[in-house]
Parts: C-alpha cells; sequence; structure tokens
C-alpha cells in the first residue's frame, strides 16, 4: 500500500503506522531536494548496518516524513532482535548518537525504551506512541519499515567510515 498524502494543513501523515517499502520511502520522501537526498543516502547506510545486526522493524518520523523542505534528519526507531547489545554496534551504539546524526542524518533510537512526558505529572510513554503526535499534541502518522523484505545494495563509502565499528 502506497504512503498516503500528508495532511495539507500541517504537513504530517495520517495518524498510525504506515507500512511501506524503502523504494516508497524515497521516493515520497527522499528525492524532492539535496538535503532530503543526504538524509535518505545516510538512512540506505544505517538500514544495511541495522539489518546486518538482524533488526527486522524500523520506524521512521520527524521532519523528514512531512512536507518540510528542509529537515535535519531523520527520525528512526529500531527493534532490537533478542539478546543484542546495541551498546556494541559501534556508530550505532547509543553512545555514539550525536556521531551518528552529524555523519549520517539519522537520529536512532532503540525500541522499546520511554521517553519523558511532554506535560507535567503525565506518564512516560513509549517512543512509538510518543512520536505519533507532535509537541502539540496533533497526532500524526509514522512510516514502518520491514528490513527482511529490504534488499539493500552496498550504499557505504569507499572507505566505509559512515558505518564502521570503530
Amino acid at each position: 500500500m502506497p504512503i498516503p498524502s500528508r495532511d495539507d494543513e500541517l504537513g504530517y501523515l495520517p495518524p498510525g503506522e504506515h507500512e511501506a517499502t524503502l523504494e516508497e520511502v524515497e521516493q515520497t520522501f527522499g528525492l524532492r531536494n539535496f538535503r532530503r537526498r543526504e538524509i535518505m543516502k545516510g538512512l540506505k547506510r544505517v538500514l544495511e548496518q541495522l539489518k546486518a545486526r538482524g533488526v527486522e522493524t524500523v520506524f521512521l518520523d520527524g521532519s523528514f516524513v512531512t512536507e518540510k523542505e528542509r529537515p535535519n534528519d531523520v527520525d528512526t526507531i529500531y527493534v532490537a532482535p533478542p539478546g543484542a547489545d546495541p551498546a556494541t554496534w559501534g556508530l550505532l551504539s547509543p553512545q555514539r548518537q550525536g556521531d551518528l546524526r552529524r555523519v549520517d542524518r539519522v537520529h536512532l533510537w532503540s525500541h522499546p525504551s520511554l521517553q519523558p512526558p511532554k506535560h507535567p505529572g503525565a506518564p512516560p510513554k513509549p517512543l512509538v506512541e510518543f512520536f505519533q503526535t507532535d509537541r502539540d499534541d496533533n497526532p500524526k502518522g509514522i512510516v514502518k519499515l520491514s528490513l527482511n523484505v529490504y534488499e539493500g545494495g552496498s550504499e557505504n563509502d569507499s572507505d566505509g567510515e559512515a558505518t564502521s565499528d570503530n
């Protein structure tokens, strides 16, 4: 099923999780301008590395999956396989999140994890739920990718630095 059209007023996807292929994500969000192409290139590199570590499901959010002309990055939530230790995943590890954002423009989060509440006294929310509203609590959709159907090619830079485990 194709990615639905964004809301005309806010530029968001309709509320909910929208399953898509990587090709649909690229066609819908990743080709419009240089900034979006660069984010898409980084996302592909990260998805290849996540898939190699046994990750099967990711969710995409943030300004990249909206109508915003120049998004800063793409928020990406991954579901780690049982027994995995993301702290050992080099550039993909939580400790190196800032480096990953600079190199590939991907803000990587693990699921399940909780996001602090937006309002005092409210309970924390799982990230997948948290990302389905904006700062003003307007509902919005996210994209769900299944990496077991993603046939990524070799998108790594020739020096391999972007996804190295160093």
